[in-house]
């Protein structure tokens, strides 16, 4: 299974700060985007303000949605708080 780990706020603690570092560039090529992140992903978790945000990012083929490039039956698991 593919891991990747994708934050889109400041990670205040070093460790994990430096962590995340080596796994970006373990995992994704410099200035790869979100839709190229997700590519050989099995699982993709969404952090986003609420459900517009999430359909923009996730569905909306205008903005370079994400899901024509999931892997087919990968997971999509959205735990926005609103």
């Amino acid at each position: 299974m593919a891991t990747l780990v994708i934050s889109l706020w400041p990670v205040e603690d070093q460790a994990a700060r430096e962590w995340m570092r080596a796994l970006y560039r373990a995992k994704v090529q410099a200035g790869a985007g979100a839709a190229e992140a997700v590519r050989s992903a099995d699982v993709v978790f969404t952090m986003l303000p609420d459900g517009a945000a999430v359909r923009a990012l996730v569905v909306d083929e205008g903005n370079g949605g994400l899901l024509p490039s999931l892997r087919r039956g990968a997971i999509v698991v959205d735990m926005s708080s609103s």
